[in-house]
Parts: C-alpha cells; structure tokens; sequence
C-alpha cells in the first residue's frame, strides 16, 4: 500500500493589510498655534504696509524661519480664526509668493 501523501488546506496566504500606526503629538506640549501666530504677526508687522504683505516677504524673512515651525500651517491656522485673510488654500513657496496676506486683527499689547 502506497501512502498518500497529505493535502495541505488551500490557504490565501495574502498579507493582511492595516493601515500605519497613527503617532499624534502629546496634546500638551511645545506647540501653541495660538502663540505662533502672535510671534509671526509681530515679525512681520514693520514690514506691512496698510496691513498687507506678500507671501514672498513673509517667507524670506530670517527671523521667521528661524521663529515659526510651520509659516503656511500658521497662516491657515491664522485664517480660519479670521486673524489673516488671503486667496488660496494652499500657500507655497515659489507659486504663491505674490499672494497678499491682509491681517485682519492685530494682537492686543499686554501689560506687563
């Protein structure tokens, strides 16, 4: 008698897809968007001109690259609070640099 060898059962042996663990920043910490947007307008105010500038300005300025961690994060954030207004969704380097910023809302002086 000859032995039949055994049949392994017919697995879909397809790698199972998931998505990527989702890493979010501690929801205190180092990052206040509200905080960014007071030191951005502070820089650029000098360089306003009846509360306009452009984005290119912004962008080029050494003291807000080296002080804002996200300038178009921080515009978008300032603009949905209604602080900036400005055309685009999107502000990028290079295509948006002609894009006027108009600051709505100037932050208030504290007294200290």
């Amino acid at each position: 008698e000859e032995e039949k060898p055994k049949e392994e059962p017919k697995v879909d042996k397809k790698p199972v897809s998931r998505p990527p663990p989702v890493r979010r920043a501690p929801a205190t910490g180092g990052y206040d968007v509200d905080e960014e947007i007071e030191t951005l307008l502070k820089i650029i105010k000098p360089h306003c001109k009846d509360d306009k500038i452009t984005y290119k300005v912004i962008f080029d300025d050494d003291d807000v690259q080296n002080s804002i961690e996200s300038i178009s994060g921080t515009l978008k954030a300032a603009k949905r609070k209604k602080i900036v207004a400005y055309g685009p969704e999107l502000l990028l380097q290079g295509m948006s640099d002609n894009v006027v910023i108009e600051i709505l809302q100037w932050p208030e002086h504290k007294e200290e």
